[in-house]
């Protein structure tokens, strides 16, 4: 990484970029001095996944970042004036309305509006093995077919219903876009390329 900014910033070449990161990549204050260098090189924002502020949550998907490394590195990236975009995942089987608000919460600390979807377990993953082998997943080829956008409710293998999970989900958006000042029209809370534009 030092290389590439060096090598950009001394041929004085002016294009913009973003990139996506780990978690947890950048934890100590040293490192605002090069994510600087990346705003210099052209940097116009980071993306890395917070998906759930839940402890569970975050184990059962093997995440191996924790809630308080995002949050340290966020900081860091808004210290040097980067923005920061995050995903979340939510509908584990360990979801809760009280785990939907943590997450929530932690994306209003942080200041960052995520984008949010609705677990898709993929074929292949141990989340898909846990959806046939548990009846939510019947018929494969339907599943597949009929799979869709991850910001559309289509599996819930949580214990809440589809109308209270998605109240939860939509209630915690609905209080990031307030707080944080977003300006987004309720029926685009959760369809994200709509907020670039109301940033502007």
């Amino acid at each position: 990484m030092s290389g590439f900014l060096d090598a950009v910033i001394k041929a004085d070449l002016h294009f913009y970029w973003t990139a996506t990161c780990r978690g947890n990549l950048f934890l100590n204050d040293e490192n605002v001095e090069i994510m600087r260098r990346m705003k210099e090189a052209g940097c116009l924002g980071m993306n890395y996944s917070l998906e759930s502020a839940d402890t569970d949550i975050l184990k059962a998907m093997k995440k191996n970042v924790s809630v308080d490394q995002f949050s340290r590195q966020t900081k860091l990236f808004h210290k040097a004036g980067i923005p920061v975009g995050t995903s979340l995942v939510l509908g584990y089987p360990q979801e809760t309305p009280e785990s939907i608000r943590k997450t929530f919460d932690c994306c209003i600390k942080n200041r960052i509006y995520p984008s949010a979807g609705y677990l898709l377990p993929q074929p292949g993953s141990d989340m898909y093995d846990y959806a046939r082998e548990h009846g939510f997943i019947r018929d494969e080829e339907e599943y597949l077919l009929k799979m869709g956008d991850r910001q559309d409710l289509r599996l819930n293998m949580t214990s809440m219903n589809d109308e209270d999970f998605e109240f939860h989900v939509c209630d915690g958006l609905k209080r990031c876009n307030d707080e944080l000042k977003i300006g987004l029209d309720e029926e685009n809370l959760i369809k994200t390329q709509y907020y670039r534009a109301a940033k502007r």
